[in-house]
């Protein structure tokens, strides 16, 4: 919500500031030349901090072999592109919803499955703690069955 705010401030910033010049512009073919810089301008300013609010979200891609049987097509393409997603942000959301419970991990892993409907699922779910942190297994398996209705495994190293 931030970010839409700077996004509207900058914009009206600079149409004010587009409106003073073209105020003071002279007329004729210079009056032309200026209108196109200031439509450059405007056009820069609106875009470099929309750029900056959605800079956040990263699709994560993976390259695949190019060969004749192994080509994706454009709905497997993004049918991976989702999992992938989803998988980042699955892990990412545990690991935040465990610090917050005041457990720090050592990462998560998340591994997920579509079944033949077309489904998403979870198949595996993997927590790393520090051996020191082990009797806090019993904690981590209980947050995570009620935030994600998953069962973990726990991992000590």
């Amino acid at each position: 919500m931030k970010d839409i705010g700077t996004v509207a401030a900058v914009i009206c910033v600079c149409s004010v500031a587009v409106s003073l010049i073209s105020t003071i512009s002279p007329q004729g073919n210079m009056r032309k030349v200026v209108n196109l810089v200031i439509g450059a301008f405007m056009l820069c300013c609106m875009i470099f901090p929309i750029k900056t609010a959605v800079s956040g979200f990263k699709l994560n891609i993976d390259a695949a072999p190019l060969s004749d049987n192994l080509q994706d097509t454009a709905a497997e393409a993004y049918n991976n592109a989702v999992l992938t997603e989803t998988k980042n942000s699955l892990e990412s959301s545990m690991n935040a919803y465990l610090a917050q419970n005041g457990i720090k991990t050592g990462g998560v892993a998340v591994d997920l499955e579509v079944n033949e409907k077309g489904g998403i699922y979870i198949s595996y779910t993997g927590i790393y703690i520090s051996i020191k942190d082990s009797e806090k297994s019993d904690e981590i398996v209980k947050l995570v069955r009620e935030k994600f209705e998953v069962t973990p495994e726990i991992i000590t190293r």
